[in-house]
């Protein structure tokens, strides 16, 4: 009888930690998708864009246009750096980020290692297929 409770606690573990991940998950989504163009936080991926162009090369920050249109071709020279892919340039980079943050205020540190692992593998799972 020992042993099923511990079967059973076990699994509703991990259908708590499902959960968790899916509305991680969810929420980066709703986070990109309001990256988008047009969308409430639509300037934040071309502000990003030219605040890291600034800090790591002045000579392609030079170049970018002080107009307010949408000519965001400076966008793909941040692109390929980690800061702007962390930050919300890449919907995959940024979700694991934030489910790491996610699992920390809901787990703490006690847990070990390798739940954290199957938190963000789970969430990255979900995100990929919400994005689809």
């Amino acid at each position: 009888m020992n042993i099923i409770n511990e079967y059973l606690e076990q699994i509703l573990f991990f259908a708590y930690i499902s959960c968790i991940a899916f509305f991680t998950a969810s929420g980066s989504f709703f986070l990109q998708y309001t990256f988008r163009e047009g969308a409430i936080f639509g300037r934040y991926l071309p502000i990003l864009a030219r605040l890291i162009l600034r800090f790591t090369d002045k000579r392609k920050y030079k170049s970018i246009p002080n107009t307010r249109g949408h000519d965001n071709t400076f966008i793909m020279e941040a692109y390929n750096t980690a800061a702007y892919k962390i930050l919300g340039g890449c919907g995959v980079c940024s979700n694991i980020w934030q489910s790491f943050i996610v699992y920390l205020f809901v787990f703490g540190v006690e847990k070990k290692w390798y739940i954290c692992l199957i938190f963000l593998l789970i969430s990255n799972l979900f995100y990929r297929k919400i994005d689809k």
